[in-house]
């Protein structure tokens, strides 16, 4: 019998295997000086002898999505009806919107994603994807999402609103590069997900996403894996976890240098599946989190023609989902218009957080230092007031139609051109139980 595991050198040495293995394809994960391996119990017992420290390559998996009741009326299935509500307040409250009307839309920028993979046909994304990479399916070339949680990743960080205007991404110009390191299930092996990063790096993207987690609080080899890219000066997005309220941040997301997103709904509130800090250090000792908060709950994203329907369907091309792995690409979004106003990512992660809107009824814990407002964390950057206009602005940015007021319990409000009449027709509809299982 063998196991699966990660062996790096206890005293930092250079990692080079002694013996011969009963695994004759060890890999070498050269970004955390480690080697993964499968080895027989008599084979890691000589390993640790000769100062080799052993860790499990452990399963990581996208965090289970929260059940959710929603009201269907949130959700838009016709676009000729403008005045159907869409949960999409969070474009225009962090300062999106406003940036995208200035020209913005992060045109130039190369975003690395590690996920289920993609569906590149999507017509969000048609054109976009520079790279791909199967670190599943080791020389397939043909981009795929039999999940869909990817192209779900994808249409927020980088998606044009080509189908429906309004459900544009952060970032709608902004090119992708895909490394496939997660199963058709939502899982993969940690030294999958390094060899993924690893190569995203090297495809020079300078902000990667990843939309997964683990159950373990301990600082892993991915979490060392995550400051070290962190080093390398690319900005690291992780979901925080949808293990709220009381549940804490795991691995990877305890990264040090990471941006850990927690989630927010579509008015700004926190969502209560969102993962609580402080997070634990390779030292076992408390580590500040999350490092931000981005719109996490009642979410429109790109969905795959050949995944898996985890959310509400709310158009052919689109589905509605809840989750931290939504919020993560968000910012990563948001750090593409970052990129491209400012030029570089270097003060990205302090800015935001001197930027962001605080709750005062939240903890630190909780929220970190508040709802990320990227417009003012771009004003904040640049030392201005406003924020000019782009120098070589989008000429056709994605217009978000006006949407009816919303209570501050999260509750359609009537008007807006929307009769009485309608209102009782949804109401008689009711509402849509939607329980999203770890798929």
């Amino acid at each position: 019998m063998t196991v699966r595991v990660i062996l790096t050198r206890s005293d930092g040495g250079e990692m080079v295997i002694p013996m011969a293995l009963s695994d004759g394809a060890p890999r070498n994960l050269p970004l955390i000086n480690s080697v993964a391996a499968e080895v027989t119990d008599d084979e890691l017992t000589a390993l640790q002898a000769q100062g080799f420290e052993v860790f499990p390559d452990e399963r990581m998996f996208i965090p289970p999505y929260p059940p959710k009741v929603r009201a269907a009326f949130m959700f838009p299935t016709q676009e000729s009806r403008p005045e159907t509500p869409g949960p999409m307040e969070q474009m225009s409250e962090t300062g999106v919107e406003d940036l995208l009307r200035l020209g913005y839309s992060g045109a130039g920028v190369h975003v690395g994603i590690a996920d289920t993979g993609v569906d590149a046909d999507h017509p969000d994304l048609i054109g976009r994807l520079e790279k791909w990479g199967d670190f599943v399916e080791r020389g397939n070339e043909e981009p795929k999402d039999p999940n869909g949680h990817g192209t779900a990743c994808c249409g927020i960080s980088c998606g044009s609103g080509a189908t429906v205007a309004k459900f544009h991404g952060v970032a709608p110009k902004a090119s992708f590069s895909m490394a496939r390191v997660l199963e058709e299930d939502g899982g993969g092996y940690t030294s999958a997900i390094i060899e993924g990063v690893t190569w995203l790096a090297d495809q020079g993207c300078k902000i990667i996403n990843l939309s997964l987690g683990s159950t373990s609080v301990m600082y892993t080899p991915m979490s060392k894996a995550v400051d070290q890219l962190c080093e390398r000066g690319i900005t690291v997005c992780v979901a925080a976890g949808n293990d709220g309220p009381l549940g804490r941040i795991t691995s990877p997301a305890n990264a040090y240098k990471c941006i850990a997103a927690a989630a927010c709904d579509q008015v700004g509130r926190r969502a209560d599946f969102s993962s609580v800090g402080p997070a634990t250090g390779k030292d076992e000792e408390d580590v500040a989190k999350p490092d931000i908060m981005a719109w996490g709950e009642n979410v429109v994203m790109a969905r795959s023609n050949h995944g898996k329907d985890e959310g509400i369907q709310v158009h052919d091309e689109y589905q509605a989902m809840d989750g931290t792995s939504f919020s993560s690409p968000f910012v990563a979004g948001c750090a593409a218009l970052y990129m491209q106003a400012v030029g570089d990512l270097d003060g990205f992660k302090e800015t935001i957080q001197q930027t962001a809107v605080d709750s005062p009824d939240l903890t630190y814990d909780q929220e970190g230092p508040g709802r990320i407002e990227i417009y003012e964390a771009i004003a904040k950057e640049l030392g201005v007031d406003s924020v000019p206009q782009c120098s070589d602005p989008d000429p056709d940015p994605p217009v978000t139609p006006p949407t009816p007021p919303v209570d501050p319990d999260g509750q359609f409000t009537p008007g807006c051109g929307t009769t009485l009449a309608a209102v009782a027709l949804v109401l008689v509809a009711g509402f849509e139980i939607v329980r999203h299982f770890m798929g």
